[in-house]
């Protein structure tokens, strides 16, 4: 071989003497060499775990791209780096032998054993090690490094770190085994795969030097590449996946130990497995796939009512709280998952003629996540075994090797007609329910007629579209043509609509087309009943809307409020929430030595007792006295129990400072964390009665506008000066023109009537219980 031979690495020290080694082996074959060195987007990038890169191979691709366009012939990488599939143009030359692949501890004198590292601070960029450290240890913290070998050991004293866990394969060919302190456990802290041996990535055509690197390789250091990368592709896997595994070979038999978590957080789990070496590739597939199905987790099928958040079920709603995936259906109140928007939510809908996703692909979803470790809810309106094809999905699980637990939930055909006023069963009239789908698969032909000979209440889901073939069909089956029949639409919200008629008058009588869907169709004496039973539909406020103007987190909590009243509620928040300062808020609250503590908003007290209670004791407040404005603000206090010593009668800045006078002396600190907008005239009165200390640690800023926001509503409510100024400056005083407007104090009506609108009402107290109160003895 006449050419030199250029070897591509790393700039690092380590990867320098890595390709040494390999330049050595070229020597003694009398060939010649130049090193090339290669810089890497993992190299370049110092300020982020490799995970957040977002990039495979990150130490590795610019080298394999000068590898195929033959600026470089032979490419010396760490085989750890190294993702499970490489260019189908290259291959790895036969592998020298390996350097010991366990990692080691490197850090103070005092830490002699593994058992010492519990309670220390440690550093490491590797997802696999923090989350086996995090899983061993009880109480152990681990800091993300980054850097080359020298760099990080640095850091031990830079950083104050009790230590750092290296690859004791890089210490060993950086001459630094003198630093370590001990050898971490593999089959706890189980190795990167290929961890200490060296990837001598090649061009498929240079049989030559593959040649020359086949007469200086080592069999078992083969067997553990052949195996550990099996097992590495099997999980479909890369260098930042949570993930190891540690090879013993004894004779003819090898011994495989693997660990595998989802993410760095998250529970790893350890399978071990046993074979002859012959059998190493199918051994090393094997084990990933054990530990693959040790992360499978249960799916749950949920049924989440009809009608009424508050008709989810506590198990329902347990499985919710702890799951990270949630595939949900169309037909359930979507106002359940507002607690969820920071899980994986998927919308798989389904109305008629218009599918989201296939039954096949939402199937193949539902597996898919719990595969990756994840807990799924498959959430679904009503019941998932009535007509919800819960079944169906539960076999599918069943079928793919996954466990399900189907929960119960309310179905429509019972919820529906308690809120129409129409019982399912009632002594000497109905003694018996029929569930029936009106709705056929492919518009296939259904024989109705057999249901005119049943007794009782009879109960048809899906059926509107329908209705006149039904109708047709239980007439030929000899039905009474004056039993009593109703169309419940959009049953259990506060926009259901009743139609009540006989089977004989139903299609003379009701305008099927101007029946909003979902409905249900209920054929039963009972229907009489409606009369005394519907109270539904006969709340005051029922089907009116009302618009709610705070912050959308204070918008959800109000909007049940207001349901109960029978309101439709939209949510058009004007204000948005934005902490600030915080900073120096830790810095006030580190060095707290106040008389009086001031709060006039419930998001400054949830922002203030936030950053006290994440580093600090409740106690850190000491002796300090507390003053709030309003009801809200004082209850919210109070949840962390704390007394609340000064609240005026009538919630205004000014009756709080007149309220203070009376108590605090001239010389007394007081601390007002606040928003941007409080006003600058009850801070000039603060300052004249004591030493003040205030500063804004959120800003009150104006919402986002909703595009096609429904403005069309009956009634809408103020809270603040600041959300009138912001919903006008949003949407337009136009948009108020033919609506109820409800106030929630003097200062608020004042900014309503500056910009000519009228106050329908104006609460009795500035609170929200009372304006709530106002609106309820109300005729909108």
């Amino acid at each position: 071989m006449n050419r030199v031979i250029k070897i591509g690495t790393r700039a690092s020290n380590l990867a320098i003497k890595q390709t040494n080694i390999i330049k050595e082996i070229l020597d003694l074959e009398g060939i010649s060499t130049k090193i090339v060195k290669i810089s890497t987007k993992g190299d370049r990038i110092q300020d982020r775990r490799i995970d957040e890169i977002n990039s495979k191979g990150v130490f590795v691709k610019e080298i394999e791209k000068a590898l195929l366009e033959k600026e470089i012939d032979i490419a010396v990488h760490s085989l750890k780096d190294m993702p499970s599939r490489i260019d189908d143009r290259l291959i790895f030359a036969p592998p020298l032998k390996a350097e010991d692949p366990r990692d080691s501890f490197v850090g103070r004198d005092f830490i002699k054993s593994m058992d010492d590292m519990e309670n220390t601070l440690v550093g490491t960029g590797s997802n696999r090690r923090t989350c086996q450290g995090i899983n061993y240890f009880s109480n152990i913290d681990f800091k993300p490094i980054r850097g080359n070998v020298e760099t990080r050991i640095k850091k031990i004293e830079d950083e104050n770190l009790d230590g750092i866990i290296l690859a004791k394969a890089g210490l060993i060919r950086s001459n630094l085994t003198h630093l370590i302190n001990f050898d971490l456990d593999p089959k706890i802290f189980t190795p990167s795969v290929c961890q200490g041996i060296l990837g001598i990535e090649i061009r498929k055509e240079d049989r030559d030097i593959f040649q020359i690197f086949k007469k200086y390789s080592d069999f078992n250091t083969l067997v553990r590449m052949e195996t550990e990368r099996a097992f590495q592709e099997e999980l479909g896997a890369d260098c930042s996946t949570p993930m190891g595994i540690f090879t013993e070979i004894d004779g003819d038999n090898i011994k495989l130990t693997g660990s595998m978590a989802y993410d760095r957080e998250g529970k790893i789990f350890y399978r071990e497995i046993s074979g002859k070496i012959d059998q190493r590739i199918n051994l090393g597939k094997k084990l990933a796939r054990n530990l693959k199905k040790a992360h499978y987790k249960k799916i749950i099928i949920a049924g989440a009512g009809i009608g009424s958040r508050d008709n989810i079920t506590i198990a329902c709603k347990k499985a919710l709280d702890d799951s990270d995936v949630i595939i949900y259906d169309r037909l359930l109140n979507q106002t359940i998952l507002d607690p969820y928007r920071n899980k994986e939510l998927y919308y798989v809908g389904k109305s008629m003629g218009e599918h989201i996703l296939s039954q096949d692909k939402i199937n193949e979803l539902m597996v898919a996540k719990a595969k990756e470790g994840k807990k799924v809810v498959r959430l679904k309106g009503g019941d998932p075994y009535v007509f919800a094809r819960g079944s169906e999905e539960a076999i599918f699980i069943k079928e793919n090797g996954l466990e399900f637990e189907t929960i119960p939930g309310l179905t429509s055909g019972i919820v529906c007609l308690n809120t129409a006023g129409i019982p399912a069963s009632h002594r000497n009239i109905s003694t018996s329910i029929s569930f029936i789908t009106g709705h056929r698969q492919n518009d296939s032909s259904e024989d109705f007629k057999k249901f005119a000979k049943l007794p009782g209440t009879l109960v048809f889901y899906m059926g509107l579209k329908n209705l006149p073939n039904i109708l047709g069909e239980l007439k030929k089956g000899g039905i009474d043509m004056k039993k009593k029949l109703a169309i419940i639409s959009m049953g259990s919200s506060n926009q259901q609509k009743t139609y009540v008629s006989t089977i004989g008058n139903c299609l003379d009588k009701i305008d099927l087309g101007k029946i909003k869907r979902p409905a249900l169709i209920v054929i039963s004496d009972t229907v009489g009943l409606r009369e005394s039973l519907n109270y539904f539909e006969k709340k005051v406020h029922f089907g009116k809307k009302i618009a709610l103007t705070r912050d959308y987190e204070s918008g959800i909590k109000d909007r049940e409020t207001f349901e109960k009243l029978g309101f439709r509620t939209i949510i058009i928040p004007t204000i948005k929430i934005k902490p600030i300062n915080l900073d120096k808020l830790d810095e006030k609250i580190n060095e707290f030595s106040y008389d009086y503590l001031l709060f006039t908003s419930v998001n400054a007290v949830k922002i203030f007792f936030k950053r006290l209670t994440c580093k600090h004791d409740i106690r850190r407040l000491g002796q300090v006295k507390i003053c709030a404005i309003g009801e809200k603000t004082k209850k919210e206090i109070e949840n962390y129990h704390l007394k609340v010593e000064i609240i005026p009668k009538s919630f205004l800045g000014e009756n709080l400072v007149e309220e203070m006078k009376k108590r605090v002396n001239k010389d007394d600190r007081i601390f007002f964390p606040h928003s941007n907008l409080s006003r600058a005239k009850i801070i000039d009165k603060l300052r004249e009665i004591a030493d003040l200390d205030e500063m804004v640690i959120y800003d009150n800023l104006v919402a986002k506008k909703i595009k096609d926001v429904d403005l069309d509503f009956d009634a809408i409510i103020f809270t603040s000066s600041s959300t009138v100024n912001n919903f006008i400056k949003l949407y337009g005083k136009d948009s108020l023109k033919d609506t109820k407007i409800f106030s929630i104090g003097e200062i608020t009506s004042r900014t309503i009537r500056n910009y000519g609108l009228e106050v329908f009402k104006e609460s009795k107290k500035q609170t929200v219980d009372s304006l709530v109160e106002t609106i309820g003895e109300s005729k909108i």
